[in-house]
């Protein structure tokens, strides 16, 4: 499911079962910028959800982003 937004509540709770990170969170994890997270938000490549005013990112897409740019 690498950088793909979870087509159902299946996909959305297995991608969630390591916990979520913040928006600033995931920056200091991935060290990068506040703009480059939402750019990969918005290319579909880093999927999140939203719980009223919160971004949270889940923690196995944002390991997933990071393998990517290593390989």
């Amino acid at each position: 499911m690498r950088g793909e937004i979870a087509r159902d509540a299946r996909d959305a709770e297995e991608l969630c079962l390591d916990g979520s990170f913040g928006v600033n969170e995931c920056c200091e994890f991935l060290d990068l910028s506040r703009a480059h997270i939402y750019r990969e938000m918005a290319a579909g490549r880093l999927p999140f959800v939203k719980q009223g005013r919160r971004t949270l990112i889940p923690r196995r897409a944002a390991v997933a982003l990071l393998a990517a740019g290593l390989r």
